[in-house]
């Protein structure tokens, strides 16, 4: 199933405004229990498989290191107070972030707080700008 998603995303990565920069793409995490659970991670997958595609790098820069309460039935303050401090960036990461830009790659937007909180994170690591990429709006 990634890849008809994933190429649903191509024509998105075509935009002028996403053709000035060499993005690193980075996947949104899971929280292990999540991903033991599930059994994979769909934005790592998407994340791979647009990068094989279109000749990409990506790079699992993120960990979300608390699991948190279900997003649904959230509004988007309480979507954002839910995801305070859940992402870091891993150490082995930080090199390849550093004055790059990133292509953040998620499944779903909703209400973009979780594209928030990962790219406060990314930026507090020295990261450029962070745009949002996702298959659907939620």
């Amino acid at each position: 199933m990634r890849l008809p998603l994933a190429r649903l995303m191509i024509p998105a990565l075509q935009d002028v405004r996403l053709t000035n920069s060499s993005w690193l793409m980075v996947p949104v995490p899971l929280h292990p229990r999540k991903k033991r659970e599930r059994r994979y991670n769909q934005s790592t997958e998407l994340a791979r498989t647009l990068a094989r595609l279109r000749g990409l790098t990506w790079c699992d820069a993120l960990r979300r290191i608390r699991y948190t309460d279900s997003q649904a039935g959230l509004d988007r303050d309480g979507r954002l107070k839910n995801l305070k401090g859940a992402f870091i960036v891993v150490p082995r990461a930080v090199r390849q972030l550093t004055g790059r830009d990133i292509l953040l790659i998620d499944d779903v937007l909703t209400t973009g707080a979780t594209a928030h909180e990962c790219a406060l994170t990314l930026k507090k690591c020295g990261a450029g700008k962070v745009a949002v990429l996702t298959v659907a709006r939620g």
